[in-house]
């Protein structure tokens, strides 16, 4: 969405509209029958013309504020005050989707021409499109829209993850880019509430491990963001241990006792209890040695 409005054309509804569609999707943005106004955007700039029916059908959130004894339930424009990490495109994709959900399982589109930039990651500005709008969905209490955001969520990072991997060994790889982009993700993750974005973390430290391998470009790449973010290093390590420790023919608690950098891999000592044998344990390739 540009400009003030969405695609209002004499304040009618534009001919995509007038050829109808599936469900309310004719209705978006569209004067006709509109019975509240609604304002988003960092000083309230963007506008779209709502109907109360669809928006409190798709969402508990709406409902409360539109129905119950709230000021707003009276009022004939509401202003959207939603996460700060809520960009208008995200609103708009998300009220798009009250309108055009025409089954359980409707996801909307990303827009990428909209909302990538020249020069930025594509894989990774999807990535945040999803989290950003999970987050939203959240917020705004839309259940299918939330599945559907956490899906490609993961289906997304598994993809980025993914391309690091493939194009570590290029010539043109950038390190430092990568890790500002990498950093940058974390940060978003780290920064949102555990209880929202737990599973959300759990799946980037997954794909981190089954992706490092022994590729010593993949694993520089993620010590250097692990360094820069306290929590996500220690999050990597565990999540490495507790691997370790559940594939371990022991069967036995470990103790760290002292944690082993190198260029290609990090290793853990550890101490069988009782026993007063230290051994390095590589968790990239598996193998265990005795000191």
């Amino acid at each position: 969405m540009t400009g003030q409005d969405a695609n209002i054309e004499d304040g009618r509804p534009s001919q995509a509209r007038q050829d109808g569609g599936s469900g309310y999707k004719q209705y978006f943005n569209s004067p006709t029958l509109s019975d509240i106004t609604l304002r988003y955007g960092p000083n309230g700039e963007y506008t779209v013309y709502a109907h109360k029916i669809v928006l409190c059908s798709q969402s508990s959130w709406f409902r409360a504020a539109l129905t119950g004894n709230f000021k707003e339930s009276e009022e004939k424009e509401l202003l959207l005050q939603g996460p700060e990490e809520t960009s208008p495109k995200v609103i708009e994709t998300l009220l798009k989707y009250m309108y055009e959900k025409d089954r359980p399982d409707y996801c909307p589109p990303f827009p990428a021409k909209e909302v990538v930039n020249e020069g930025e990651d594509e894989m990774l500005c999807e990535v945040l499109f999803w989290l950003k709008i999970y987050v939203a969905a959240d917020y705004y209490r839309i259940e299918e829209l939330k599945r559907q955001a956490s899906t490609q969520f993961t289906d997304v990072i598994e993809a980025y993850i993914e391309d690091i991997m493939q194009t570590s060994d290029d010539p043109d790889f950038n390190q430092e880019q990568r890790k500002a982009d990498l950093l940058g993700l974390v940060q978003i993750l780290y920064s949102l509430s555990d209880l929202l974005v737990k599973d959300f973390r759990k799946e980037l430290l997954e794909q981190s491990k089954c992706r490092m391998g022994s590729i010593p470009s993949m694993v520089a790449l993620f010590i250097a963001v692990a360094q820069d973010h306290a929590d996500f290093g220690r999050d990597l390590f565990c999540h490495f241990a507790e691997e370790a420790a559940e594939h371990n023919t022991f069967k036995r608690s470990l103790e760290v006792v002292e944690v082993f950098s190198c260029a290609a891999c990090t290793a853990s000592g550890i101490r069988y209890p009782g026993t007063g044998e230290t051994y390095k344990y590589c968790a990239y390739c598996g193998e265990r040695s005795s000191n």
